[in-house]
């Protein structure tokens, strides 16, 4: 869906997220939300990514606004997640989808196919650390979208992390290829700040530990 290792912007790093606290919410409990639901709960079908897996965590889906927006996903089984993204200028119609899982039982079979576990199959040389955490990425609107600064992902997670230094990683033609700067958890949160150009379609990002 979208590929953040190749499709870096040169120099984005240094760029800051204009408007970044200005930005509209996108959450579980409502509010801007066109649809919201952890999957299992009443009205879960109302939240999903068509075609794609089944993630049996939080999910929320809204309309990417003008002034950036960020997509929070309600706390399950002690992570929980944010993703801001930065304004769109042009104001086209693009919505983002959401949706969690830790790879425990709880990723649905895609035309009849378990999903792949993260590392394997590996794309890299090598595919380091422990996932704790699964994101599938939705997005639909008219065309590639690119963006005009970092994305910023941010997760919580209750009882530490499997690992001193983190990383992401995205599932790419049925291989998983680590993309971005790793990063350090500070307390219950890491945080990672990459460039994204996206794509109109469905990705699954692993976010590891090691």
């Amino acid at each position: 869906m979208y590929v953040r290792r190749s499709w870096f912007f040169a120099g984005a790093a240094l760029l800051a997220l204009a408007g970044c606290g200005g930005s509209a919410a996108v959450t579980p409990s409502g509010g801007a939300a066109e649809s919201a639901s952890a999957f299992g709960s009443a009205g879960a079908m109302a939240c999903g990514i068509p075609n794609y897996y089944r993630f049996g965590g939080s999910c929320v889906s809204g309309r990417l606004m003008r002034e950036g927006t960020t997509y929070k996903l309600a706390a399950y089984r002690g992570i929980g997640a944010s993703f801001t993204l930065p304004p769109e200028n042009k104001a086209r119609k693009f919505t983002f989808t959401f949706a969690d899982a830790t790879g425990k039982g709880d990723i649905g079979k895609l035309h009849g196919q378990k999903f792949p576990l993260y590392p394997n199959p590996c794309g890299d040389a090598s595919c380091p650390g422990t996932a704790f955490l699964y994101v599938g990425l939705g997005l639909t609107g008219p065309g590639p979208l690119l963006a005009s600064g970092p994305s910023i992902f941010t997760y919580r997670k209750s009882g530490g992390y499997p690992g001193a230094t983190c990383g992401e990683a995205e599932l790419t033609g049925g291989k998983w290829y680590a993309f971005g700067n790793p990063a350090v958890p500070k307390g219950d949160r890491v945080t990672f700040n990459s460039p994204i150009a996206y794509v109109t379609g469905a990705i699954t990002i692993a976010v590891y530990c090691e």
